[in-house]
């Protein structure tokens, strides 16, 4: 019925709860017991649409995204949780309401202006860390000296990596992206990433930091920028994803995956990163 055209809503199409005096179906009339306060009883129109969308489904041993924890949001992850679900994660940019959904149940919180929901057990994050370990250890014996964690993006450089070779595939007019195309690309110009070395060896930086630039772009767009600025264009469809699987194996997560990295410390710092365009216009000239 709330799908018809004809849909009148109170407060909206007609007088509501603020007017004298409203009419509306004695169906939709819900008596309130007198041992129910006002405050309790303003919660069941919103408590009314969380149990409704938290029980359309069978959720009892189910893993269970919320996103937004508003006041219904917040409903869902209570219900979900007394309905049995299994893995509750609810995302937010505040948070105040994420430490509330928290208290109320849920398995995992993410504020999405910060946190990456990666897969820890991925096998990029699996090399990161075991790198980055490794690196701690010598941080532990060696406490005078400063030691800096580079995560280092995607490098477009003259010399070599993926830039290179998407120059001369565009020569031939046979660079197409990988799998969807939709990956996020962190990247970052050469220099720029040559920059920021030698000003964390020479400013002592401690702590770790994502060598990527601020403004990470999607494959499509990535390669396609790169054959424009090559005076080329991508003619030939998308390179389908089990043929990288079968080629490189787990590597192939380096290519298929999604990798959109923040450099919040070097943003902060007021480094000055190259744009996209003007990097690729820069490594275009003279290869």
């Amino acid at each position: 019925r709330h799908l018809c055209h004809k849909t009148i809503g109170i407060g909206v199409h007609r007088d509501g709860a603020f007017a004298e005096y409203l009419s509306l179906p004695e169906s939709n009339v819900w008596p309130i017991h007198n041992d129910i306060s006002s405050e309790i009883a303003s919660f069941f129109d919103p408590l009314g649409n969380a149990v409704h969308t938290a029980l359309s489904f069978d959720i009892t041993g189910e893993d269970v995204l919320i996103t937004g924890a508003g006041p219904i949001g917040l409903m869902c992850v209570a219900i979900c949780k007394y309905s049995g679900a299994k893995n509750i994660v609810i995302t937010d940019i505040n948070e105040y309401r994420l430490a509330i959904a928290k208290e109320l149940g849920a398995s995992k919180t993410i504020n999405i202006k910060n946190d990456s929901i990666n897969n820890p057990n991925s096998f990029i994050n699996q090399v990161v860390v075991k790198w980055e370990n490794e690196v701690k250890k010598f941080e532990s014996k060696l406490p005078d000296i400063s030691f800096s964690i580079m995560r280092i993006g995607l490098v477009l450089s003259k010399s070599g990596g993926l830039y290179k070779i998407c120059k001369m595939l565009s020569k031939f007019f046979i660079l197409s992206p990988i799998g969807s195309g939709n990956q996020w690309q962190s990247w970052i110009h050469e220099k720029d990433a040559a920059k920021i070395i030698l000003l964390s060896c020479e400013n002592s930086w401690k702590g770790t930091y994502n060598l990527v630039a601020p403004n990470p772009v999607k494959q499509n767009e990535l390669i396609n920028k790169i054959a424009i600025f090559n005076k080329s264009r991508v003619v030939f469809p998308n390179i389908p994803s089990f043929i990288i699987k079968s080629v490189f194996g787990k590597m192939s997560e380096i290519i298929l995956s999604s990798q959109k990295v923040k450099s919040i410390k070097l943003s902060e710092s007021d480094f000055s990163f190259k744009h996209i365009d003007d990097a690729l216009k820069e490594l275009s000239k003279n290869i």
